[in-house]
């Protein structure tokens, strides 16, 4: 949440710079919070995986 709230602080920053600059600024941490939220969901979806795996008996895996 730190990230995101520090995301949100600079992109109001943004105001005090050149317009292209701007453009540039947002689209780099749209792309970022993309890449963020990305990464993000690839690990929960391996965490709620890995109960599942660690739940099969050892003689189940050795067949």
């Amino acid at each position: 949440m730190r990230l995101e709230h520090s995301l949100v602080v600079a992109t109001r920053r943004v105001g005090e710079v050149p317009g292209n600059m701007q453009l540039a600024a947002l689209v780099a941490v749209e792309d970022a919070v993309g890449t963020i939220r990305t990464a993000f969901d690839t690990v929960h979806q391996r965490i709620e995986a890995a109960p599942a795996v660690s739940a099969v008996s050892p003689t189940a895996l050795a067949a």
